[in-house]
């Protein structure tokens, strides 16, 4: 049976090179050893770091508001970008939780930024929170037999099937769920090698 891959960019590049800008796509991918005997298998790479996909700020297209300097929330769109380099990318942006449902304390980040708050609101506002808009982007190394573009749309549908809650996810649903599975894992991020090392007296320069 065809196989679709969803994995964490940014988790996982370290692990599988071909997931590294430098060698996107050209390089050992997470389905090295699984595409034996002709087996269709496709990579579909899952974007959220926050020092790496683009925040989206307004919406030039928005009808309606009622307060015109407020940026617009994002529409439920799948964006799709192609650089100078040939290579295509799907984004998609969505509202914080805090930001969708606490009132004016969870939408201060869209009446003004920590920089442009006005001096009568600063001692008021600095200690709220703050909450924005968020992004995920798409790019597939690797589309198996599939159209990237389609599996840009299916990795975006997968994160509106949440299993316990209202709003989408992130990330697509399978890679949602093997998150929070290891991420509650009782060994997870447990103690490294160097401190098992020094508590046992051993020399590991």
């Amino acid at each position: 049976m065809p196989l679709v891959i969803f994995v964490d960019t940014e988790a996982c590049r370290t692990i599988w090179p071909g997931l590294q800008h430098a060698r996107f796509g050209e390089a050992t991918l997470p389905s090295e050893g699984l595409d034996d005997n002709g087996r269709s298998v496709a990579v579909v790479s899952i974007n959220t770091s926050y020092g790496e996909v683009p925040t989206p700020v307004d919406r030039a297209d928005a009808r309606g508001r009622r307060d015109p300097a407020r940026p617009q929330a994002p529409d439920d769109w799948l964006h799709e970008r192609t650089t100078s380099t040939g290579l295509t990318s799907w984004y998609f942006a969505q509202k914080s939780r805090s930001y969708d449902g606490f009132g004016q304390t969870g939408i201060n980040g869209s009446t003004c930024t920590r920089f442009t708050i006005p001096e009568n609101l600063k001692e008021k506002l600095l200690r709220k929170d703050w909450h924005s808009f968020t992004a995920t982007q798409i790019t597939v190394p690797q589309p198996g037999e599939y159209k990237a573009k389609d599996l840009a749309a299916l990795a975006a549908a997968l994160c509106h099937q949440s299993l316990a809650w209202d709003a989408r996810t992130r990330h697509p649903v399978p890679l949602h769920v093997a998150g929070a599975v290891d991420r509650n894992h009782p060994e997870y991020r447990g103690p490294s090698f160097e401190a098992e090392a020094e508590q046992s007296g051993d020399d590991v320069s």
